[in-house]
Parts: C-alpha cells; sequence; structure tokens
C-alpha cells in the first residue's frame, strides 16, 4: 500500500477534506538506553554540535561527555572545585568552556578535554554564551547576583560588566541575525541586549514567575519558566508577548528548537516529563510524548538535530527517537518498505462501509486511510494513553472504540475521547467486536471484548450501547 499523502480521492470523505497534509512523524522512546550509572541525578543536558557530543552536569565537580547515537561514556572531565554548571563551545579556541559553583570559568581542549586555561570571577555564573557570528571576540555569563558579563576571550580578562537583573541570570541565548543577546532572570524579566554596545534595547515582562531557558526560531523568541505557559515574543516590535503555548498542567523546566524536513517546531517539556511539539507555523500543539514513565522528575533536556533525537534528564538520560514509517527505521523500527502500513506494527483494523475508509492502529496512535486511492488521509496521534492492543467502529462510524492499557473508550474520529467503559477485569484487552442482541428495530448494540485470559461467560454483556450518537 502506497502511503503517499494525495487527496483528489478522499474529497467525498467531508471530514478529512481540510487536510492538507499528512505529518507521519511521532517522537518515541528509544531503543539506545543509558547504561552508566550516576552518582547524582542528571541536572542538565546541553548538545554541543561542534564535537558532535551530548554534555551532561550532575551537580558534581566533574561532567560527563557522551556519544550522541550509542550514549556511550566518552569522557568523564573533572578540574573544577565545585559543581559544574552549564557550558558552551567557543568557535574561535576550539574549546569547551565551562561555569562551576567554584565561581570559576575553564577552557576545556575540544579532542582531550584538557584544562586550558581559568577565569576566576566575582560571583557564581550560572549561564555562558559565545557566538562566532554574532560577537566572535567576545564570551557573555550570567552570575547569581543578576548580573550580566562580558568577557574578552583575547585577554582572558573582564572586558564590561551589567548589573541588570533583581534575581540571578538562568539563560543567555544569542539572536544571531540580530545582534542581540537575550537574558532570562528568576525575577521573571528578559532582556535583549545589543552586543555591540553592550546596552539594554528591551525589557520583556510577562512571566509571573522566573525564566528558565529561551529559544528563537522564525524570528520568534520564546521563554519558558516556572509557569505552566511558554510564551512567544516578536524581538523587532513588541514589548509584550505574542502567543501563549498552553497545555502543560506542571511548571516548565525547558524549551528547545527541533530539527524537522516539514516544517519549523519547537519542543517544551514540563517538570512531570511530558512534551510536547510545536508547530511554529500557527503555534498549535503538534504531538504530545513522554510523562508516561515513573522516572524522576525531568530536570532538563536536549535535542539533537541530525539524528532527530531529544535526550532528557530524568534521573538518568532517556532518550526519544522521531520515528516515521513512511521514511524508514531510524530509530531502530523495521518499515521503510512503501507497502508497510505502519513500521511499529499493526494491532488493530477497522473498515468504514460508509465511507470507505479503514482504521489502522500501532503503538498509541490511529492512520485512516482511504480504500479506494490506497492512500492514507489522517492520523490521529498519541490519541490513547498507552498501546492500542485492539480497536472496532461503531455502526454508523462516527465512533472508534479503543482498547488501551486494560480499558476501553470510545473516541471521536477528531481523536477526542468520549467515554470510558468499566471492566471487570484489569488485563490486556487484546479483541473487542461489535454484534447486535436481538432483531429488528429492537436489536441493542453491543460490544464482545476478550481479554488475556478468555471471555468469560458473565462478562460477555459488560459493554452497553455504542452506535447511538
Amino acid at each position: 500500500m502506497h502511503s503517499s499523502c494525495v487527496f483528489d480521492s478522499v474529497d467525498r470523505n467531508p471530514f478529512f477534506h481540510r487536510q492538507m497534509s499528512v505529518d507521519t512523524k511521532s517522537y518515541e522512546a528509544s531503543n539506545v538506553t543509558d547504561q552508566t550509572k550516576h552518582e547524582n541525578s542528571v541536572e542538565r543536558l546541553v548538545y554541543i554540535e561542534q564535537i558532535d557530543a551530548i554534555v551532561c552536569f550532575n551537580n558534581t565537580r566533574k561532567f560527563r561527555i557522551y556519544d550522541p547515537k550509542k550514549l556511550a561514556l566518552r569522557y568523564e572531565v573533572g578540574g573544577h572545585r565545585g559543581s559544574v554548571i552549564n557550558c558552551c563551545y567557543v568557535d574561535s579556541l576550539d574549546q569547551l568552556t565551562t561555569c562551576a559553583a567554584d565561581m570559576t570559568i575553564c577552557f576545556w581542549d575540544a579532542v582531550t578535554f584538557k584544562l586550558r586555561s581559568r577565569i576566576v570571577c566575582k560571583d557564581v555564573q550560572l549561564c555562558i554564551a559565545y557566538s562566532s557570528l554574532a560577537d566572535p571576540a567576545y564570551l557573555y555569563s550570567g552570575s547569581i547576583d543578576g548580573t550580566i558579563t562580558k568577557w574578552d576571550l583575547a585577554k582572558l580578562s573582564l572586558f564590561e560588566a551589567r548589573k541588570a537583573h533583581k534575581n540571578e541570570v538562568n539563560d543567555l541565548l544569542m539572536l544571531h541575525d540580530m545582534s542581540l543577546l537575550g537574558s532570562g532572570s528568576s525575577d521573571g524579566t528578559i532582556i535583549l541586549w545589543d552586543v555591540q554596545t553592550f546596552r539594554a534595547k528591551k525589557n520583556l515582562r510577562g512571566h509571573k514567575k522566573g525564566v528558565l531557558q529561551l529559544a528563537y526560531s522564525l524570528g520568534c523568541l520564546l521563554s519558558v519558566g516556572l509557569d505552566q505557559e511558554a510564551l512567544v515574543w516578536n524581538p523587532y516590535v513588541d514589548t509584550s508577548y505574542l502567543f501563549k503555548l498552553k497545555g502543560h498542567t506542571h511548571s516548565l523546566c525547558g524549551v528547545q528548537n527541533v530539527a524537522s524536513s516539514t516544517y519549523p517546531q519547537i519542543l517544551t517539556g514540563d517538570c512531570s516529563g511530558v512534551f510536547r511539539l510545536w508547530d511554529m507555523r500557527n503555534f498549535r500543539c503538534a504531538q504530545i510524548f513522554g510523562g508516561q514513565e515513573s522516572y524522576s522528575d525531568l530536570t532538563g533536556f536536549c535535542t539533537i538535530p541530525h539524528l532527530k533525537r531529544v535526550a532528557a534528564g530524568l534521573g538518568n538520560i532517556r532518550l526519544y527517537d522521531c520515528v516515521d514509517s513512511q521514511e524508514g527505521d531510524a530509530a531502530g523500527y523495521v518499515g521503510s518498505d512503501e507497502n508497510v502500513t505502519d513500521g511499529r506494527g499493526v494491532s488493530g483494523v477497522a473498515w468504514d462501509s460508509h465511507r470507505g475508509l479503514f482504521f489502522t492502529s500501532s503503538k498509541r496512535s490511529v492512520k485512516v486511510w482511504d480504500a479506494e486511492a490506497g492512500v492514507m488521509c489522517k492520523v490521529l496521534k498519541d490519541v490513547a494513553p498507552a498501546d492500542i492492543t485492539s480497536l472496532c467502529l461503531s455502526e454508523n462510524g462516527r465512533k472508534l472504540l479503543i482498547a488501551s492499557g486494560g480499558k476501553i473508550c470510545s473516541y471521536g474520529l477528531s481523536g477526542k475521547r468520549l467515554k470510558e467503559f468499566s471492566l471487570p477485569y484489569m488485563e490486556d484487552v487484546t479483541a473487542i467486536i461489535r454484534y447486535k442482541e436481538g432483531s429488528g428495530s429492537g436489536a441493542i448494540p453491543k460490544v464482545i471484548s476478550g481479554s488475556c485470559r478468555g471471555i468469560p461467560l458473565d462478562d460477555i454483556q459488560v459493554l452497553g450501547l455504542i452506535s447511538k450518537g
């Protein structure tokens, strides 16, 4: 079955008429796992593109360098006298730069990771930033007392310092195309600095609580903090935010750009481990993943663009891979053959005789196919809370009955959950089928479900009406 997105032969289905494109990519837990032991929980993860490495911080005096593909430990680097906090890469020196609680900034050889230089600071620096495009001769750092410091890399000495924030500076971000430096603080403000004059140009206020991290995409500045919403700003004109990205139910801990071949995306994560992937064209949520596992709180994450991978700090390092059954087996899933409906395995199929459609389930998602044209016309991403084990369609084709995680729920064709049916057993439901009890106009539509332990006789009539409405 070909799965190209052609829609000229699905016009007879008005429900799907407005589908302009089908994005089949989704993030799933990776087959690659962290095999190393951590002295403390992972506090921060930073991906350094220049050396293709993940830098891991565990609130200790050492930091680790990991291979982003196999998640193998390359180096464990020691040299600071206090807990290492953050890092960035300085292209002009070909060195990795770190800041720590010992009030120093250290410069490390990017190949051997031996200590090359050290700057002693007045206060603890919590974040550092460098741009070879915007300001190649200087390094910037944000301190625990709210000061932004500009360092001369040629002399490895203080060039200028500005006290602008009332509380600690949590993140610095270079906006290369605007020659601006953004600083986010626990005082809830974001300041945009002209890197040439080192003067504040704008003060952005909108967060009720502190700002933890910044990102930049398509001319928009994004910020997250202890609030449950990410804010979208226009750094060119406005001093108030444009949009709120709502949906998280816990405090946010990070925001990152995501590599995509189809459209620009932003990823946000909250402390419960739930990630939301946002379409930057319309600021709508494209996918929700994570949060199902009983790991530690999410403390930070980073994206690895060329692997289409997310590395998350959940006690240890957890990976999520972008999987597309139509593009191949990027994360270890088989299914690059265009004749395969879903490379991650199909757990159920349902037929809609009214519209000439059939539905297939795989993992937590459902795909809708046009039978005559043999093309996919819609994806209901992560519609179920756990892997789908079976599904069937109501008699009028307006509802889906989905078995997932030992439960059976009804859903509308838009993916909205409508009702949950109580079951007398907790095992995974392996099969569900619709039938009518009685005949004629008095026939009662019901569903038979079967679990891993069979179908007990007293369980056959446990599900009620599903075809009306």
